[in-house]
């Protein structure tokens, strides 16, 4: 629907502009329908006078009413003229909260920059086209304090935000202090300021979130970070026939890590539970564990092997006897275990 003209326009004109059955000029003046976000009458004191003002509010621009306070260079009462220009599919916008896309560490956090219509009744409204752009500027802070002392990291100055929402990426490694502060642990809050710089005109509704500070707390990772082990199997064979002394222990070493590192490994094998007497230790050292390809479900490492065969454990155990093991991984025990010594080697 096209704004009403300048000069010229009649009740006729805004009854049809606003779908009401009523040629009242106070009636369409105070009426519901009306769009107060559409009014553009001339004169910046009548612009002032009623744009974005609710129909209660514009009642008070009669003498007889409830409220009336007089306005300079504002003509009392209710007036045909404040419909010159009237544009009844107008719309204006403001802030609301914004909204943090992804839940994963390793992710981009997408932040969204959401704006919403200043009133219910616009959101029938057709949009414009080409669409409205609204300046704002953001800022990135660990702490709100941050942003009144002057050391939050401004994103950006001028950022064109669109409705229903603009984003913008961060990334957890290396968010936007990460020259001072690193990266952002996973669980850390962290904080978005945006301020509202400029709209076309009559498109911002002025309100308390012109500037709104809102916190953010890190995803958690994908990866677990741990090791595991898996297939271990430990054996103790002693034969004459064949003749066969055989102490040893496989594992295989499973890891999930999102950053590379190294894993030392030892194994003991022991004639005592509490490992009090003949404990005897194997090591492989400086295995290399990449970053996993598949986050969440570890991945086969390594094939280990710590074979105990030429120790003197086998002085000390027989057919029958119980013999112990564990294993560590960077020092953490992962694996305890036992088994018993047999006359039968293993199956190839």
């Amino acid at each position: 629907m096209a704004a009403l003209p300048l000069t010229g326009i009649t009740t006729s004109m805004v009854a049809q502009a606003i779908g009401v059955g009523s040629n009242d000029v106070g009636t369409l003046f105070l009426h519901d329908n009306v769009n107060e976000f559409g009014f553009n009458p001339p004169g910046a004191a009548n612009l002032n006078a009623v744009w974005g003002k609710s129909s209660a509010d514009r009642a008070k621009l009669s003498p007889s009413a409830a409220g009336y306070t007089p306005i300079a260079n504002v003509m009392p009462g209710y007036l045909l003229g404040y419909f010159r220009g009237y544009d009844h599919d107008w719309v204006a916008y403001t802030l609301e909260e914004l909204n943090m896309i992804g839940d994963v560490y390793e992710d981009p956090i997408e932040i969204r920059i959401g704006l919403k219509f200043a009133h219910t009744k616009l959101a029938g409204k057709p949009i414009p086209n080409p669409a409205i752009s609204h300046t704002f500027k953001v800022e990135f802070a660990r702490s709100e304090v941050q942003f009144s002392n002057g050391t939050a990291t401004v994103i950006n100055s001028s950022m064109s935000v669109i409705h229903p929402y603009t984003s913008f990426l961060l990334y957890a490694d290396n968010p936007p202090d990460s020259a001072t502060n690193g990266a952002l642990e996973e669980g850390e809050t962290f904080y978005i300021k945006t301020t509202h710089i400029s709209s076309p005109e009559r498109r911002w509704m002025p309100t308390s979130l012109d500037t709104l500070i809102q916190s953010f707390v890190t995803p958690e990772s994908a990866f677990t970070n741990t090791y595991s082990l898996q297939n271990v199997q430990a054996f103790g064979v002693e034969s004459l026939d064949p003749p066969v002394i055989l102490y040893k222990v496989v594992a295989d070493l499973y890891a999930d890590f999102r950053i590379n590192q190294v894993a030392d490994v030892r194994c003991q094998m022991s004639t005592t539970s509490d490992y009090s007497a003949n404990v005897y230790t194997q090591y492989l050292d400086n295995i290399t564990v990449p970053v996993n390809d598949t986050p969440g479900t570890p991945s086969l490492i390594d094939n280990m092997e710590f074979d105990f065969s030429g120790t003197t454990i086998k002085n000390y155990l027989n057919v029958g006897n119980t013999g112990y093991f564990r294993i560590y991984v960077n020092d953490i025990k992962m694996w305890d275990g036992s088994f018993v010594v047999t006359s039968t080697p293993p199956a190839e």
